[in-house]
């Protein structure tokens, strides 16, 4: 599957670049009517060789990944143009239970999210927190920023690298058990607060393509992931009987991420 993921993506870049370079002539042009201009005459007559022509950048597009609302994010990203090969790209959102269930998307990128070694209990029993029968998302929030760094003189155009650095809040709830002897019995309240936060410090390489106010943007990344969170951890005590408890996990990993954007230039 994951092969599958990776030559639909490779495909989507290849047609994506094609589209932007024939229509980059006219987007440059466009671009450039459209920047402040200010004409400096160091001298008399319109054609004076010493005319300096300086341009100024006050840039900004409004953009979004609509795709992520089914992964459980809603993401809105602001770039403001530094320069004509610098610009910088904040965000602000929201995460939430996605459209797509867990253990699907667990079964796709062969990410299963279980605990079942945990050392507080004598006897663990095994916490499946990708199972909304016992783990529901409530609503948390997102947050990004990354300076982007363009290969042309484009201003907002074409190829570029970025650092990114991005924060997630991941609130849960999880249903207790009753603390007996005889078997394991799930109360049907979701009474157990969770919490998982992310820290996302990765580099991507993307391109951005401009249109009269519209813009679409793909990009590809990699990087570390930091996780510190607090998960239910179910376990039998010296006495053999059932107990609820909680676990702090830090620990880091190594992440692939790739997007596409959709923009109003402002």
């Amino acid at each position: 599957l994951k092969s599958v993921f990776c030559l639909l993506l490779i495909s989507v870049l290849v047609v994506t670049t094609s589209f932007s370079q024939k229509s980059k002539s006219k987007t440059r042009s466009k671009v450039s009517d459209d920047k402040d201009v200010e004409v400096i005459d160091f001298g008399n007559g319109k054609n004076n060789e010493n005319s300096k022509t300086i341009y100024t950048y006050d840039h900004a597009i409004i953009k979004t990944n609509p795709f992520l609302i089914g992964f459980g994010k809603g993401l809105v990203e602001y770039e403001r143009e530094i320069n004509e090969y610098m610009s910088i790209q904040f965000g602000v959102g929201a995460t939430f239970q996605g459209a797509i269930p867990q253990d699907a998307l667990d079964e796709i990128f062969e990410s299963y999210n279980s605990y079942c070694e945990s050392d507080q209990w004598p006897e663990d029993v095994c916490d499946n927190y990708s199972d909304v029968d016992y783990h529901k998302q409530g609503l948390g929030f997102l947050v990004s920023v990354q300076p982007k760094f363009y290969f042309d003189s484009d201003g907002f155009e074409g190829w570029y690298i970025a650092p990114v650095a991005k924060y997630s809040s991941n609130p849960y709830k999880a249903r207790s058990i009753e603390e007996t002897r005889n078997s394991l019995i799930y109360n049907n309240d979701f009474d157990v607060s969770e919490r998982v936060g992310y820290t996302d410090l990765t580099a991507r390489i993307g391109a951005q393509s401009l249109f009269p106010k519209l813009t679409s943007e793909f990009f590809l990344g990699g990087g570390l992931r930091l996780q510190n969170a607090d998960r239910q951890d179910i376990g039998r005590d010296n006495n053999f009987v059932y107990r609820n408890g909680k676990r702090n996990i830090k620990d880091s990993s190594f992440i692939f991420e790739f997007g596409l954007r959709f923009g109003f230039q402002l």
